[in-house]
C-alpha cells in the first residue's frame, strides 16, 4: 500500500530527474552562458542526489522498518555519496580521477548494503549466479585492455555490482514473510503484488549494471568525448523519424534515475492490511 512518505519520495525524485535532465539538455545543447555555466553545475549538484537522497528517508521513514528497509536506506545514501563524487569528477571541481574512485568505493559499499537487504528471506539460487556474472564477465573482458591503472577497482565494482543483480534475481518467486502490523492484524500482500515487485527490484539491478557499463565504456573506451545517438539514423528512410539527438551522459543518467525508481518500488514491505483479526486467522 502506498503511503504519503511514498508518494512524497517518487515526487521528490522525479522532480529532481527532470530537473537535472533538462539541465544537462541545455549543457550538450550549448543553451548555457559561461557565465551561467558554474550556477548550473551547482544546481545539478543537488537535483542529481534528490532521487536518492529521498529514497533513502523514504526508507527510514516507513512504519516500523524491518532490516530490510534499513539496508535499503543506507544503500541509498551511499549512492547519493557516490553521485557527489562523480559530479565533482565529472566537471572537476576536485581532482577527478581520486573522486571517481571516491564515487566507485560509495557505489560499491551501496551495493553491499543493496545485497543485505534482497537478500533476507532468499534462497543463494547458485544457478541464478551464472548468467549474471556471466554477463559482467563478458563486460570485463571488453573493458579490459581500456581500464589501465583502474582494473582491480573496476573488477572489485564489477562484483559488488554483478551481486545485486545475482541477489535481486534469487528474489523472484520466493514466498515472502508476513510482516506483523500490530497485535490484533497482520499485513498481507497479493502474490502477484510480491511477484511484480520482486521482478521490480532485479529489472531496477540489471538497468544499473547496464547504466553503469555505458559510464564505462564512455570514460575507458569510447574516445574522444561523448557520443550522441540519432534516432532517425536508426530507422528506414521511408518512415518519417524525428530527429532526436542525445548524448550517452542523458541515457546514463537515464537509466540511472529509473534505476533507483525500480530498486526503491520494488524494497516496498508494504502491503494490505486484514479488517478484522479473524480475516487473519483464516489467512495464518
Amino acid at each position: 500500500m502506498t503511503t504519503l512518505t511514498d508518494i512524497l519520495a517518487y515526487a521528490g525524485a522525479l522532480s529532481g530527474s527532470i530537473r537535472f535532465m533538462n539541465s544537462l539538455r541545455d549543457i550538450s545543447l550549448g543553451n548555457v552562458a559561461e557565465s551561467d555555466m558554474a550556477g548550473v553545475v551547482n544546481g545539478m549538484c543537488i537535483n542529481k542526489l534528490m532521487p536518492a537522497v529521498m529514497f533513502s528517508v523514504a526508507c527510514f521513514a516507513r512504519p516500523a522498518p524491518d532490516w530490510a528497509a534499513i539496508q535499503t536506506g543506507v544503500a541509498f545514501l551511499f549512492c547519493a555519496a557516490g553521485d557527489l563524487a562523480l559530479h565533482f569528477s565529472e566537471y572537476e571541481l576536485a581532482d577527478p580521477e581520486k573522486t571517481f574512485l571516491l564515487g566507485m568505493a560509495a557505489f560499491g559499499l551501496g551495493h553491499i548494503f543493496f545485497c543485505k537487504a534482497l537478500s533476507h528471506g532468499a534462497p543463494r539460487a547458485i544457478i541464478r549466479a551464472v548468467p549474471v556474472f556471466s554477463v559482467a564477465l563478458a563486460a570485463m573482458y571488453y573493458l579490459w585492455e581500456g581500464l589501465g591503472k583502474f582494473r582491480v577497482p573496476v573488477t572489485a565494482y564489477a562484483v559488488l555490482l554483478a551481486c545485486t543483480v545475482w541477489r535481486a534475481f534469487a528474489r523472484i518467486g520466493i514466498k515472502e514473510k508476513v510482516i506483523p502490523a500490530s497485535n490484533a492484524a497482520r499485513e498481507y500482500t497479493p502474490c502477484s503484488f510480491i511477484f511484480a515487485r520482486q521482478c521490480l527490484s532485479f529489472v531496477g539491478a540489471a538497468v544499473f549494471l547496464f547504466s553503469d557499463l555505458l559510464i564505462a565504456i564512455n570514460k575507458f573506451i569510447s574516445q574522444p568525448g561523448p557520443w550522441t545517438i540519432d534516432l532517425s539514423t536508426m530507422f528506414s528512410a521511408n518512415l518519417v523519424t524525428p530527429s532526436i539527438t542525445f548524448t550517452v551522459r542523458q541515457l546514463i543518467m537515464a537509466t540511472y534515475f529509473s534505476a533507483l525508481f525500480m530498486l526503491y518500488a520494488g524494497s516496498h514491505r508494504h502491503t494490505l492490511v486484514a479488517a478484522k483479526p479473524q480475516d487473519v486467522k483464516k489467512q495464518q
